[in-house]
């Protein structure tokens, strides 16, 4: 490794100078200062300067899942005062709970 006085590197695989903690993404293929990790949900690195931004989505998309949660909760507490339950519901019942316990 070649190294300034500063403490930048030179990366092998980009060959260009980077920063102190700064680590090549393979599949970005570029140096991202203090990454963390390359996120396929929205298809980035989550490194220094959007780090924030990636917290905020995880809150707001656990908050979503939540409120889906409740919303399906509230539906087939509703539904099941009813005699006939459309099969459409259960399903997209079933698919919003997997989705909130997923995420």
């Amino acid at each position: 490794k070649e190294e300034r006085d500063d403490g930048w590197t030179l990366c092998n695989k980009c060959e260009s100078y980077r920063p102190p903690r700064a680590h090549h993404c393979r599949i970005c293929r570029r140096c991202i200062r203090r990454m963390d990790h390359h996120c396929p949900w929205i298809n980035n690195c989550v490194g220094e300067l959007n780090q924030k931004f990636f917290l905020l989505f995880l809150i707001y998309t656990g908050i979503a899942c939540i409120y889906a949660l409740i919303l399906t909760i509230i539906a087939m507490v509703k539904g099941f005062g009813q005699r006939v339950i459309h099969p459409a519901a259960i399903i997209c019942s079933c698919m919003l709970i997997m989705e909130a316990i997923i995420f």
